[in-house]
């Protein structure tokens, strides 16, 4: 079920002509370069907390390197 969830989210988002980071100007070696600095950021916001499994920095690491692709 979550991976259909997963596909179904990526269809809509390319239906809705969403760019992804590569096509939208980001570049790769600058966004992983940000990575460490942006999940630092993410924990210190609290946001991570609010779910009911709360990320590690290196999960949140793995998602920014996943959300890439």
């Amino acid at each position: 079920a979550a991976q259909k969830l997963v596909d179904g989210l990526y269809a809509f988002n390319k239906s809705m002509d969403v760019p992804s980071m590569e096509t939208f100007g980001i570049d790769y070696a600058a966004y992983e370069n940000m990575v460490d600095q942006m999940a630092t950021e993410a924990l210190r916001s609290g946001a991570p907390g609010l779910n009911p499994n709360i990320p590690t920095k290196d999960e949140i690491i793995e998602l920014y390197k996943k959300a890439w692709k």
